[in-house]
């Protein structure tokens, strides 16, 4: 059972730092935009201007009034593994319950940046970390 364990740890920690080498893809229009290349334990991607915020679970943002000309931020946010050996021994769940899961999760930022918005259509993100 304690190989078991520190497997799980070990493979947690090689998940969190393969989830961090990852290049995601920003394409679309001032109507949409899509974040392609998303690692698989994705929880939502934020994208934001000034006091706007939009959230997608998927990486899909569409807004019929359009998205503004200008420079956006984002944040990746995924689903990380927890240390649990932290967590007191009480709250530990065996697995016999209804309630029971296989690994404590977090939800922790894993990529963030900024694109930009001109002229209607999105401009290529490396280009636009080049002009800041």
């Amino acid at each position: 059972m304690i190989k078991k364990i520190s497997t799980m740890i070990i493979s947690g920690v090689l998940f969190a730092f393969s989830i961090s080498l990852f290049a995601v893809e920003i394409s679309g229009s001032n109507q949409s935009i899509q974040f392609s290349a998303l690692p698989k334990f994705v929880d939502h991607v934020l994208i934001n201007q000034g006091d706007l915020i939009y959230k997608s679970p998927n990486g899909q943002f569409n807004n019929d009034a359009g998205f503004k000309d200008g420079r956006y931020s984002y944040q990746i946010v995924a689903q990380t593994p927890v240390d649990f050996t932290l967590a007191p021994a009480d709250s530990l769940n065996n697995g016999r319950s209804n309630d029971a899961r296989q690994m404590f999760t977090g939800l922790k930022t894993v990529k963030s940046g900024s694109f930009m918005i001109d002229q209607g259509q999105v401009v290529n993100p490396k280009e636009s970390e080049k002009a800041r």
